[in-house]
């Protein structure tokens, strides 16, 4: 076999894998379940994580709308993400079984957030 034809195969070995590996994670959804979501957020919490790793964490597939809700977390949490990994926290534990995507969680999380209530309610 000449050196051309070895590279051509080659390529098109690349390029089927490529694609399998593509496909394989166009597949999973940017959506956790819920034991898996807070199973992230404990990591997060118990490694100190800042908001970079936290938004690459929580939102590996860049969707808008995670990016949104985790954005307005951020806001009065900037310099405490463990505040807002708390809020996150909680809100997976609220939400249970009945939960099945990041969105619910952090949607959630935004709202108790958005709460006032007073000392020992």
């Amino acid at each position: 076999m000449t050196p051309t034809i070895i590279l051509l195969l080659l390529c098109a070995l690349l390029f089927v894998v490529s694609c399998g590996i593509y496909f394989h994670l166009r597949r999973s959804t940017a959506r956790h379940a819920p034991q898996n979501l807070l199973e992230i957020i404990q990591r997060l919490k118990a490694t100190k994580a800042q908001w970079p790793a936290i938004m690459t964490a929580l939102n590996p597939r860049n969707d808008k709308k995670i990016q949104e809700l985790l954005i307005e977390l951020r806001g009065p949490h900037m310099f405490a993400p463990h505040t807002a990994l708390n809020l996150m926290e909680n809100a997976c534990r609220s939400l249970g079984q009945g939960a099945n995507d990041s969105r619910a969680v952090l949607r959630t999380a935004c709202e108790s957030m958005k709460k006032v209530t007073r000392f020992g309610e």
